[in-house]
């Protein structure tokens, strides 16, 4: 299936319109385990966008990891102690709209899961100690 391409004002109306919809976006809303208002929500975007729910999924899904990856190069460019005009500049128009999910997201660390060098490393270390 081709990518869902939207103009600027399709966009900040997705946007908007993802935004009004407390339960599709914020954990702490009594609505957010709510499957049926959850697929309400679903079906007003796609009825509103003239999409189907596929592709309200999709978007939501792919604007919120966009958004997600850009807010973590903001942070790692303040981490890494370089002036203020070394910090990343997202070029997304709707960057900042989607500020409203600051609240309910954080970055997880990435857990490191050892290599196949090292796993056999520790088998091997591992049963070299049997008696």
């Amino acid at each position: 299936m081709a990518e869902l391409k939207f103009s600027s004002e399709q966009m900040e109306q997705f946007i908007d319109l993802y935004r009004s919809f407390e339960c599709l976006w914020n954990i702490k809303c009594t609505d957010y385990r709510d499957i049926n208002k959850r697929n309400n929500a679903y079906e007003s975007i796609a009825d509103i966008m003239n999409i189907s729910i596929e592709n309200v999924k999709k978007k939501i899904n792919n604007i919120r990891s966009t958004y997600l990856q850009e807010k973590k190069k903001v942070e790692l460019s303040k981490s890494t102690g370089s002036g203020a005009e070394d910090i990343y500049i997202p070029s997304l128009f709707w960057f900042s709209s989607m500020d409203f999910l600051d609240d309910v997201t954080t970055s997880r660390k990435t857990v490191c899961t050892p290599t196949t060098k090292q796993y056999v490393s520790i088998k091997t270390t591992d049963s070299l100690n049997f008696q």
